[in-house]
Order: C-alpha cells, then structure tokens, then sequence
C-alpha cells in the first residue's frame, strides 16, 4: 500500500513542476515568480515620491522630488556628543564669489575665511587608524589631481594647470580643511562629497605628506625634541588652550585643536613624560592665582588621562604669575601671560 502512495505521490510533483514550467513560453523565462518583485528589484527613481501608502497613490506627488538635502546649518544626529560636536556647522562661511565659482547660491561669503581658517588645527588626535582612512579619502579624491606625495603632479595635472603642491606651499592644516570644504581655484567643493571628520583625517594625512610621509613627532606643537647642552628641554607655550569662565575646567570645544595636537604627542612618543604648567597674569591675589594656575594644568592632565594616557607619564605645576613672559602693563601683555606649557622631562 505504501509503495502505491509513493507512486502516487511522485507523480503528483511531476504533475506539478510540469505545470509550472508550462506557465511561460520564453525559454529565457525562470519560470513562475512565486511573489512579486521576489528576485527582481523595481525600478525605482531615488529622487522622486511615488506618493505610495499602502498602494494608494497619491498622483500629485507622483512627479515632485522629494529627496532633500538637509536644511543648511543642520547636522545628521550623532549619539556620540564628541562626534556630534565635531559634525557641527563649519565656524567660517563661504569665500567671495564662491557662489559663482561652485554654482552654489544662497551661502554667506566670509572674505576673511583663509585668514581665519589658518588658525585651526586638526580636532581629532591623530592614530594609525585616522592616518588610513585620511590616506583612502586621498587616494579616492586628491590623488589624480595631487600625485601620490602631494607635489601636484598627478596625471590630471598634465591636462589641468594650476593644481596645488601640497608639499611645497606649507599650507596650514585650517587652509587645507578650507580648501577641501570650498573648493579653491579650478578645484571644486567637496564638502558635498566628504563628512567632516574624514576631512580632518584628510588633512591629517596631507600634513603626513609634507613631513615627508610620517606625520611630525611634535604633533605640530613647535616641541624641540632635541635637549639643550644642559641636557634639559625648552619649554613650550600650548597655544589656543581655553578654560570655562570662572573655573580651571577645560572649553574643549574651543580648544578641540590644541588638545587633541597634545594627545597625538603623547601617543606618538610613549618614551617622553611631560610637566604641564599652568600661569596667569598679576591680576587677583597671589594665592588666587596659584591656585587657578594648578587647576587649570591639572584640568590639561585630566583630559590626556581620560583619553587613555598613562598619568604617571605627567606632572603638573601652578606657577601663578610668578613667571610672565609679557609686561602686565597692557592687555596684549597679560593675554600673553595667561598660558599653560608643556615641557619634556626626563
């Protein structure tokens, strides 16, 4: 009895599977598409709304675009507050005639912005995995133009005049960020094409580049990495370091560049340990002063701990306004005085 319902059984699947190869007379025909758009994918235009809810079409939307970018001065949401704080607006509009120049209207012009963008430094310490992914958005974007070392020699360059020698213009690492965001001469913007932070690992890269291919073991710093006929190291003013109003705590937002070039040092020589001092001007009482200066290099030590620097590699000092490197007669002068520096210590 069971041979006779196996028999039956096998017959019931030719059956079937003759049925459905009958379905089609295309021989380039798979065969029956079980579910629609099983393993074919619609065609499908990214800009457009089809005004589809639940196969209700809503014909007036059928022809408008609907993919926007998003409104100026918005910023995708981050979960990570540093990532969010780095994927801010750029702080420099637009350079004159960039509207123009790029097709881009609308935008405010900052005549002053290569001025201003000179003075930025890089806000992202820099690893051996920034240095990667800032070598890749080269290769992808710069490359053809540049050359693989930056000289401007790239094979677009036989065709194109005026491409920039990354290496010889010592262009600072702010102008190359502004540069890549905007564009520069017969060069377009790329801020459409290329996120914040893997700008800054662009240029991270691009400063590897003009230090011969390794990025500076001074991080940029200004750091004499050489001791003196004394044997002992000079110290070195940390510029653009700011602390909140009222306090010794760091304004790390303000201060993104200079703290995360001091990481990078710290990272970049694990052999060296490093004092930190912090200094006012004469203004307030002495003992104020003292303990302002102590907190604020302290606030400096806790920052390069909290991002995974040995403590034991740092010391600090409050030093007051017993050392000023500027008269306290005059404002320009005090400013001066108001400092934190960093010296290598054996």
């Amino acid at each position: 009895m069971s041979k006779i319902y196996r028999n039956i059984g096998i017959m019931a699947m030719g059956g079937a599977v003759l049925f459905v190869s009958s379905c089609t007379k295309n021989p380039n025909s798979p065969g029956v598409e079980y579910m629609p758009d099983m393993y074919r994918s619609p065609a499908v235009e990214a800009y457009v709304d089809y005004g589809q809810v639940k196969n209700v079409e809503d014909p007036a939307k059928t022809v408008k675009l609907s993919s926007k970018v998003p409104p100026l001065g918005t910023i995708p949401y981050q979960s990570d507050a540093e990532m969010a704080d780095l994927m801010m607006p750029y702080h420099i509009d637009a350079p004159k005639g960039y509207g123009e120049q790029q097709n881009v209207w609308g935008l405010a012009e900052d005549p002053e912005g290569e001025t201003k963008a000179a003075l930025d430094k890089i806000p992202l310490a820099v690893t051996d995995a920034s240095l990667k992914r800032g070598k890749e958005v080269y290769t992808q974007f710069c490359v053809h133009c540049h050359g693989e070392k930056g000289k401007g020699d790239g094979p677009v360059s036989k065709k194109l005049s005026g491409i920039a020698n990354l290496v010889a213009k010592g262009t600072t690492e702010g102008q190359v960020y502004y540069y890549v965001t905007y564009g520069k001469g017969t060069m377009g913007q790329h801020a459409s094409l290329i996120n914040k932070s893997d700008r800054w690992k662009l240029v991270q890269y691009v400063k590897a580049l003009q230090n011969g291919g390794k990025y500076p073991k001074d991080a940029g710093l200004g750091i004499n990495m050489e001791p003196d006929s004394t044997g002992n190291y000079t110290p070195v003013v940390l510029k653009d370091v700011y602390f909140k109003s009222g306090g010794s705590a760091v304004n790390e937002r303000k201060s993104a560049g200079s703290m995360a070039a001091l990481l990078t040092f710290m990272n970049m020589n694990p052999e060296l340990n490093i004092k930190i001092s912090g200094h006012t001007d004469n203004t307030g009482g002495e003992e104020i002063n003292a303990t302002v200066s102590a907190g604020r290099a302290a606030a400096v030590k806790a920052y390069l701990v909290a991002n995974g620097v040995d403590g034991a590699r740092i010391s600090t000092e409050g030093k007051g306004s017993a050392e000023p490197i500027a008269s306290n007669d005059t404002e320009e002068g005090r400013s001066m005085n108001r400092r934190t520096e960093i010296v290598i210590v054996k």
